[in-house]
């Protein structure tokens, strides 16, 4: 459970937090306050994903092998999730 910015308390599952992006906020089970993520860590989480798909794209043209693209599509979603949950923090909207 990560902690509200507004009463400290654990109230935010890693799921919840997974869910949240930079302009989608949520309020807090415990207090009830708006809670979001900022846009730069997040986007900086999103970079794995992104360079995945990327380079998916090009062994796709290249490889023409199916599960190399899915490997690197999903080893960037599983390092993205992973910088989501331990860098980007919970802040007040």
């Amino acid at each position: 459970m990560h902690n509200c910015p507004h009463c400290q308390k654990p109230s935010v599952s890693s799921i919840r937090l997974a869910s949240l992006g930079p302009a989608r906020s949520m309020k807090c089970r415990a207090c009830g306050g708006r809670i979001g993520v900022p846009y730069g860590k997040s986007f900086l989480a999103m970079t794995p994903f992104l360079l995945g798909m990327l380079l998916a794209l090009i062994s796709a043209e290249f490889v023409q092998s199916i599960p190399v693209v899915g490997a690197l599509i999903v080893v960037g979603a599983v390092a993205t999730l992973f910088l989501w949950l331990r860098i980007v923090p919970l802040e007040k909207r």
